[in-house]
């Protein structure tokens, strides 16, 4: 099954033969390694939880868009309810509400000041 599922409190990730529902308000951002999406996910503990889809970043960006998450960078998604912070500079510093920085490549910048408000 190679359908995405959607709604507005949940997301299911399917990794491999495996399919698991988190909230889409607690994912704080997506990152590519290689083919794979490895999200990171608040669970309460000091650390996110992390959670690898054998789907490509590409296929999730479609998909998140329209729950506030903007690309970043070519290998990072990030959900702008959890962007704490902007620092400025070629592509910029995301710091997230958990403290975690993700840079902004500069061919993204502008795209994410729009999407976040800041511009």
């Amino acid at each position: 099954m190679e359908t995405l599922l959607i709604s507005e409190k949940t997301i299911w990730i399917p990794n491999g033969n495996e399919y698991e529902t988190y909230e889409i308000r607690n994912i704080y951002y997506c990152e590519s390694k290689n083919q794979y999406t490895i999200f990171h996910i608040e669970d309460g503990k000091e650390k996110p939880k992390t959670v690898m889809s054998s789907k490509g970043i590409g296929e999730w960006e479609k998909d998140l868009e329209k729950y506030h998450f903007c690309r970043i960078h070519s290998q990072t998604l990030v959900n702008l309810r959890h962007v704490k912070k902007y620092i400025n500079g070629e592509g910029g510093i995301v710091v997230l509400v958990n403290n975690q920085n993700l840079t902004v490549s500069k061919s993204k910048k502008q795209r994410f000041l729009t999407s976040s408000g800041i511009k």
